[in-house]
């Protein structure tokens, strides 16, 4: 009597915990499917500016609206936003211009991916929507890292998918805020793992190189906060080896 109760419960359990899978696998399918409405509505409203192939075509008046704007001149005749002056030095730096000599208030590597784009695809705006997506990804797999629940690490990219601040980013194109997003996170992921991983230098290594491809995207000085937060959890962990591993790899 014993074993057939015990062997009840065991397939009772097994029923229960087959149907719990089986609910979060499909409440996870659910949550994937508002992300990708919620991307999907904003690249269909703004379908003119992903689909068209006439970036070369359209750099004459990128070029001239460049030069008659603030930055080059004193009583400019118009102003342009950054999305603008993205777009044109973009394809300026990939033929090989200083980018010294074209707003240099921010740094080249965000505008050379546009530019790169620009030459690959004829459409400067094609980077900015695979990093968002891939933002949405590393956000996922940075969930990971922290819940066990693959539901849970859903709810970070789910929320942002509605962020507008999230949806701006796809619609004034091409900002650089995107771009530096993908090397954040992915440089967050791979200090991360470098927490875990007996081959831990290779990881920080990774993780530095990353770093500075968000600082050379934009702004550098948001990057000190960031080194300041990977010498702060080492510190506090008192892990000496990869407080050296970090200080070697980080030049």
């Amino acid at each position: 009597m014993d074993m057939a109760y015990k062997t009840k419960l065991k397939d009772r359990k097994a029923i229960k915990f087959t149907k719990s899978k089986r609910f979060r696998l499909v409440l996870q399918i659910f949550l994937v499917l508002i992300i990708t409405f919620n991307v999907g509505n904003v690249l269909w409203n703004s379908r003119d500016r992903y689909f068209s192939t006439d970036y070369w075509q359209r750099f004459p008046v990128l070029m001239k609206t460049y030069l008659n704007s603030q930055y080059v001149n004193k009583h400019p005749k118009g102003w342009i936003p950054d999305e603008t002056v993205n777009a044109y030095a973009g394809g300026k730096y990939i033929k090989g211009e200083n980018p010294v000599l074209i707003a240099a208030d921010t740094p080249p590597l965000g505008r050379y991916l546009i530019g790169l784009s620009a030459l690959a695809f004829g459409n400067e705006n094609i980077v900015i929507l695979f990093s968002a997506v891939l933002s949405l990804i590393l956000m996922y797999i940075l969930g990971r890292q922290i819940f066990a629940s693959g539901v849970l690490s859903l709810i970070p990219p789910l929320l942002f998918s509605f962020e507008p601040i999230f949806k701006n980013q796809l619609i004034y194109t091409p900002l650089l805020d995107i771009i530096q997003l993908v090397f954040l996170l992915a440089s967050f992921i791979l200090f991360n793992r470098s927490l875990s991983s007996k081959t831990s230098y290779m990881y920080l290594l990774s993780a530095n190189i990353v770093l500075g491809c968000f600082i050379a995207t934009k702004f550098f000085i948001t990057g000190l906060t960031i080194i300041g937060a990977f010498y702060l959890v080492l510190l506090v962990k008192k892990d000496k080896n990869r407080l050296l591993e970090l200080t070697l790899t980080f030049p």
